[in-house]
C-alpha cells in the first residue's frame, strides 16, 4: 500500500492500484491482478456508464482528488490518496503521518495498537496450516513469506440495543394410547415475546480496501486494549481513514444483530415445543443504535510458494491468522477414498446386523 497512488481501483476486487515501473502497468497487491492503462480506463468508462454518469471521466476525478505531502525529512513530495492517513515514504523511509486526514470529525475515536509483531508471523502461519491435511507438503518447506504491511483498518464500532416484540408459531406433539389404539395429538400455539437487549462493541469493516468477509474472520479484537487515539501508533505502519460512513454500514451491522438476537430469543423459546420457527418480527425496532469510529491492526502479505501467491491476513492483536492456502489432489482423492471405504464399511456393518436380527 505504500505506493497506492494513482488512486485508480482494480477492476476485479476494487482494492487501489500502485505504479508498477517494471511492466508500465497498474498492478492490484491485493489480488495480485495487473492491466494495462488502459483496459483500467475501459473499465472506469463502463462503471460510468452504468450509473449514468455519461460525462464522468474516472482518470481525471482521481487526480484531482490526490493531494501531495512533502516529507519532513527528506522535502520529498508524496502523493496519497484520499483515504490514507498514515504511510512511508518511498525515497528516505520516513513515517509520514498526514495530521489534516485525521482531524477533527475525522479523528478515530480509538484505537488498538499492534501487539504481534513481524517477526511472529511465520510461526503463527506454520500454526495455522500444520493442522490442514490436504496441504502440499513441500509448501512447508518450500513456500515463503512476501512482503508484510502492517495496516490499520478503519471499523466502526457499534452499540446496538434491540427492542420490541417478536411473535414465533409453536407446536406441541403429545402421543398417549387409549385402549387399542395410539393417539398423536398435535397443538398450534402464538408465542409473543417482548424483547430488550444490548450488544456493544460490533466491529463493521469501513474500508471498500478491504473485503468485508475477510476482515469479519479476523475477529474477535480485545476491546478492552482500546486506547485513546494518538498519532504515535500509527508509526511504522499504514493506516487510512473510513470511506463508507456509519449511515452506510448500519444496515449491514442490523443484520447481525437481528440475527443474533433472533436466535437468543427462539433458543429461549422452544422450551416445552416440539417446533418453533419465526412468524413476525415487524415490531422489532433496530434504530437504537450508536457508532464510534476506530483503527484495528491488521497485517496482509502473501505467502509464495511453487510460482503462486496465496493471501493472507493475521489479526495484529491477537495473532490469529485467515488465508488461501493450495490443496493436494492426491491426498485429496487418498482421503476421499479412505472416509468412503469408512462409510461403506460402517453400511455394511449395520445391514450385517439387521440381518442377523
Amino acid at each position: 500500500m505504500e505506493n497506492n497512488v494513482s488512486g485508480r481501483k482494480c477492476p476485479n476486487c476494487g482494492s487501489a492500484l500502485r505504479y508498477a515501473p517494471e511492466t508500465g502497468n497498474l498492478h492490484c497487491d491485493f489480488c495480485d491482478s495487473e492491466f494495462t492503462i488502459e483496459q483500467v480506463d475501459a473499465a472506469d468508462r463502463e462503471d460510468a456508464q452504468q450509473v449514468g454518469s455519461m460525462n464522468f471521466t474516472a482518470g481525471n476525478e482521481a487526480l484531482q482528488s490526490l493531494k501531495a505531502y512533502v516529507c519532513q525529512s527528506c522535502g520529498a513530495e508524496v502523493v496519497c490518496d484520499p483515504q490514507t492517513v498514515s504511510l512511508v515514504c518511498p525515497y528516505c523511509g520516513s513515517n509520514i503521518v498526514l495530521s489534516d486526514k485525521i482531524s477533527g470529525e475525522l479523528t478515530p475515536d480509538g484505537i488498538i495498537p499492534f501487539a504481534i509483531t513481524p517477526k511472529n508471523l511465520p510461526a503463527a502461519v506454520r500454526s495455522f496450516y500444520k493442522d490442514k491435511k490436504l496441504l502440499p507438503k513441500s509448501f512447508f518447506s518450500d513456500s515463503s513469506i512476501g512482503t508484510v504491511q502492517g495496516v490499520y483498518v478503519p471499523f466502526w464500532l457499534y452499540d446496538s440495543n434491540p427492542g420490541g416484540e417478536v411473535v414465533f408459531n409453536g407446536s406441541l406433539d403429545r402421543t398417549y394410547r387409549d385402549g387399542d389404539f395410539i393417539v398423536t395429538e398435535h397443538q398450534n400455539y402464538e408465542l409473543y415475546r417482548t424483547i430488550a437487549m444490548s450488544f456493544r462493541d460490533i466491529p463493521t469493516d469501513a474500508s471498500e480496501r478491504m473485503e468485508d468477509a475477510l476482515m469479519d474472520s479476523l475477529e474477535p479484537f480485545d476491546f478492552k486494549a482500546l486506547k485513546a487515539f494518538n498519532t504515535d501508533y500509527l508509526a511504522g505502519y499504514v493506516a487510512d481513514r473510513w470511506d463508507k460512513n456509519a449511515k452506510e454500514m448500519k444496515a449491514r451491522t442490523d443484520r447481525r444483530v437481528l440475527n443474533s438476537t433472533l436466535t437468543i430469543a427462539m433458543g429461549r423459546t422452544t422450551t416445552g415445543f416440539s417446533d418453533v420457527s419465526l412468524r413476525d418480527r415487524s415490531r422489532l425496532d433496530m434504530s437504537n443504535s450508536t457508532a464510534r469510529f476506530v483503527l484495528l491492526p491488521v497485517y496482509v502479505f502473501d505467502v509464495k510458494w511453487n510460482g503462486e501467491k496465496y493471501s493472507f491476513a493475521v489479526n495484529g492483536q491477537t495473532g490469529k491468522v485467515v488465508g488461501t492456502l493450495p490443496e493436494d489432489a492426491a491426498l485429496k482423492r487418498k482421503y476421499f477414498w479412505k472416509w468412503a471405504g469408512i462409510v461403506a464399511a460402517g453400511a455394511m456393518a449395520v445391514n450385517w446386523l439387521l440381518f442377523l436380527r
